[in-house]
């Protein structure tokens, strides 16, 4: 083994926890602003330094609900070889947490629309719409490969 790939090495499983915070862990709810200042970050030790400064800019609890709601997501939402956080179900969950309301069409099949949609039916794919009581129309995400992965198609 070459010296030059050991430091590599030895580098790579130094940072390998922080490039998975970032990339994973805080990946939907650092802000832009945060995220230019990681990027400046040289040593582990500042790193260790701005997460812990990172949670405790947020209100208490919160780091903990975050990665229930990352657990959850992975556990209902993961598909095929896709964890659940990277679905779009899963981001949603972590981001707003749980809908208000989730109104599931799982068969697709047949879906009568209400007047307010038009009336009328038609033949669709599996589909959601989760409702929050801070939006004033649902999201919707519909399965078009009928294989789970809901994909968020609109913000109404």
């Amino acid at each position: 083994m070459s010296y030059g790939f050991l430091v590599m090495y030895l580098v790579s499983a130094l940072t390998a926890p922080f490039e998975k915070w970032i990339a994973e862990d805080a990946v939907y709810i650092i802000t832009s602003q945060e995220r230019m200042e990681w990027v400046k970050l040289r040593t582990n030790a500042k790193r260790e330094l701005f997460i812990a400064a990172f949670w405790s800019r947020r209100d208490p609890g919160f780091k903990d609900e975050h990665y229930r709601r990352v657990a959850y997501a992975n556990e209902h939402f993961a598909v095929d070889k896709i964890p659940g956080w990277r679905t779009d179900r899963g981001r949603i969950y972590i981001t707003l947490g749980p809908p208000d309301k989730i109104e599931s069409h799982p068969s697709g099949d047949n879906y009568v629309r209400p007047p307010e949609e038009g009336g009328g039916s038609a033949d669709v794919f599996p589909f959601e719409l989760w409702h929050y009581k801070a939006k004033e129309a649902p999201l919707e995400f519909v399965d078009t490969t009928m294989s789970g992965n809901y994909r968020l198609v609109s913000d109404r």
